[in-house]
């Protein structure tokens, strides 16, 4: 089965049971891939660490602040529970967070089982330039869009797992994102 700009569907398809971490600064373009992943497939999760984040009702602080990070990683280790428990049922599942090396061995271990980890990095002025043109609710400040680019500019070992989406349209995209999956995973020990 192909679609026009999909290139193989079959092939371009999670296994049931995996889960791929789509991640990357805001404006990167994390929430447009990864729903254009899940819909490739008849059954598939979508976990949103927004969403996650969004269940602070009270004593919310902004992600980028350090004083964030106890919320950080609790809704890191709530995102990684929610995607265990749908890939446990044999749903492939696709993760929509800003996760970075700095947070990736606390996930691991919640997650504790193999994963898939890209990171989606367009130049640092189309990351700005998207972040800022996004609807209202969606961060748009430059400030943080441009500190949160500046944390993934070097990944060092995980440098491997970056896509430079900057020229590349969304189909493109997700198909770049399956030509590097199989190296990019990781084990819950050796992340």
């Amino acid at each position: 089965m192909t679609d026009a700009g999909y290139g193989d569907v079959m092939a371009n398809r999670l296994d049931d049971g995996e889960v791929l971490v789509v991640t990357g600064p805001p404006g990167a373009g994390k929430s447009t891939v990864a729903r254009a992943i899940a819909a490739r497939h008849d059954r598939c999760v979508l976990v949103r660490g927004d969403d996650v984040l969004a269940s602070v009702v009270t004593g919310f602080v902004l992600p980028w602040l350090p004083e964030s990070e106890p919320q950080n990683l609790t809704a890191l280790a709530a995102t990684a529970a929610q995607a265990r428990a749908f890939a446990d049922g044999g749903f492939p599942v696709v993760v929509d967070a800003v996760l970075g090396p700095w947070h990736l061995d606390a996930f691991a271990v919640a997650l504790g089982t193999r994963f898939g980890y890209v990171v989606l990095r367009p130049d640092k002025q189309i990351t700005i330039d998207r972040a800022t043109g996004r609807d209202p609710g969606a961060l748009t400040d430059v400030d943080p869009v441009a500190h949160m680019w500046n944390e993934f500019a070097d990944l060092d070992n995980f440098e491997s797992h970056v896509i430079d989406s900057g020229d590349l349209d969304i189909n493109q995209t997700v198909d770049a994102v399956f030509a590097i999956r199989a190296k990019c995973r990781l084990d819950p020990t050796t992340a």
